[in-house]
């Protein structure tokens, strides 16, 4: 309770919104946010996960430093990176270090060497200005994902992806790995840079040189297949940087995995991204230039990614029908750059919006599978086995299509199609006042590899 006291405090002392009630709607929608994030961890769980006992080493800015062939088969090993990268904070409070600034990823080798899961970490919160970041609305710490759990889980026979190698590009600089900015504010006395960038280039550095290492021991020089995996967070980074990712990490086979982020955001979030210094990741000339004068539509983004893409790599969206946390981010966005309370959107409008987004790229290799219920985050998660459209406790038995076994048909089957439950209707539909029904319109959306 003094935590949430401490935060509206903080957010009462600090924002310039457009009024007082867009002030009490703020703070209530950054409170859901933080929950479905996982930003409320207390001090002590948060040390212990800082603190695991696993093996390290370090890169030092050199890639070829820490080969994989060292590493121990199917146990996590933590990269330090070095050189010029780092989680957004430095000092604490009394000019003690208090924050992890040096910047980690997560390596665990896997029996399949020319199979990899690049996982992009969400559940890191998202800091896109002065007041966001002094309300500490992002992780500045690394998060181990220990143990791992659904596609990460290698050991597990039921998933998927067991035996893969997996590399975990941790997420501590509150900005969905997009940003290249050293701010012009301090918050508690340390200085705020967000290398989102950097530090993701680093992960993806080293990857390709163990696909150059000639040991029997490293990375297949061509990958049979490759998982570029974005969970919330992470998500709007494997919308925006697959295109880039594919193309520098060798692999015959592709597929993306959005978790619980559809893109669902006002215009405001090119202002975000701009002020992050992440408008020259986009693809086109005109997309960089929107996104320089703040008037860039998220769907453009999506659009120039699954268009470069193409028809041989399938993007996967798995999301919460009532994805509150999505919601409260949209929220929080206009109403920081100036919004109005009376324009902020409903859970059933968000869906609605992603609903006709969804119609928007029908011609497009991706689909989705709908969750009905509130829950953020499924890949990583120990629901993932029991996830279907009815919610995350499903009985294996009941005549439905598990989340894990909708992944694996694409990839044995070469083909997905959407899952939903619900009465058919349009999403543009009036009528609709609740996140119950299913888009009549993607009811035979599939994504297929060629």
């Amino acid at each position: 309770m003094m935590l949430l006291v401490l935060f509206a405090a903080l957010v009462a002392a600090r924002a310039d919104f457009l009024g007082k009630k867009e002030e009490e709607a703020y703070k209530g929608y950054a409170e859901i946010f933080r929950q479905g994030e996982g930003l409320m961890e207390p001090d002590e769980v948060t040390e212990r996960r800082l603190n695991p006992l696993f093996d390290k080493c370090d890169m030092e800015g050199d890639p070829t430093k820490c080969p994989i062939g060292g590493m121990s088969l199917l146990d996590t090993t933590v990269v330090e990176s070095g050189g010029p990268t780092r989680c957004i904070f430095d000092l604490g409070e009394n000019g003690k270090i208090q924050y992890r600034s040096k910047y980690e990823f997560q390596v665990v080798p896997g029996g399949y060497k020319d199979k990899v899961i690049l996982f992009l970490q969400g559940g890191g919160g998202f800091c896109y200005d002065q007041n966001s970041t002094q309300s500490l609305l992002c992780n500045s710490y690394i998060r181990y994902e220990i143990p791992q759990k659904g596609i990460l889980d290698v050991n597990d026979p039921a998933n998927p992806y067991a035996n893969y190698t997996v590399v975990v590009a941790s997420h501590c600089s509150g900005d969905f790995h997009l940003g290249d900015v050293e701010r012009d504010y301090t918050v508690r006395k340390s200085s705020v840079v967000q290398y989102g960038q950097k530090n993701l280039a680093s992960v993806v550095s080293w990857i390709v040189t163990q696909q150059q290492n000639q040991s029997s021991q490293s990375l297949a020089p061509e990958l049979s297949e490759l998982v570029i995996a974005g969970e919330a967070g992470g998500s709007v980074a494997a919308h925006i940087l697959s295109p880039a990712l594919v193309q520098a990490i060798p692999a015959r086979r592709v597929r993306v995995l959005s978790d619980s982020q559809i893109g669902i955001f006002p215009k405001s979030f090119s202002e975000a991204l701009r002020d992050l210094g992440g408008c020259d990741l986009l693809l086109t000339d005109s997309s960089k230039e929107k996104c320089r004068t703040g008037d860039l539509q998220y769907r453009s983004i999506v659009q120039d990614t699954l268009k470069a893409l193409g028809k041989s790599v399938p993007m996967l969206f798995s999301n919460a029908k009532g994805a509150v946390t999505q919601m409260s981010l949209y929220n929080m966005l206009h109403l920081s750059y100036g919004g109005s309370e009376e324009k902020t959107i409903t859970v059933e409008e968000w869906y609605d919006k992603a609903n006709a987004r969804l119609k928007k790229l029908r011609d497009f290799n991706d689909v989705a599978f709908w969750v009905q219920g509130y829950r953020h985050k499924f890949l990583a998660t120990p629901y993932f086995e029991r996830t279907s459209v009815f919610g995350t406790a499903t009985p294996r038995d009941l005549d439905t299509q598990m989340l894990e076994q909708w992944i694996r048909t694409l990839d044995e089957d070469g083909i997905a199609c959407q899952q939903c439950s619900g009465e058919l209707r349009d999403s543009q539909d009036d009528n609709n006042t609740n996140i119950r029904y299913c888009d009549i319109y993607l009811e035979d959306q599939c994504a297929k590899f060629p």
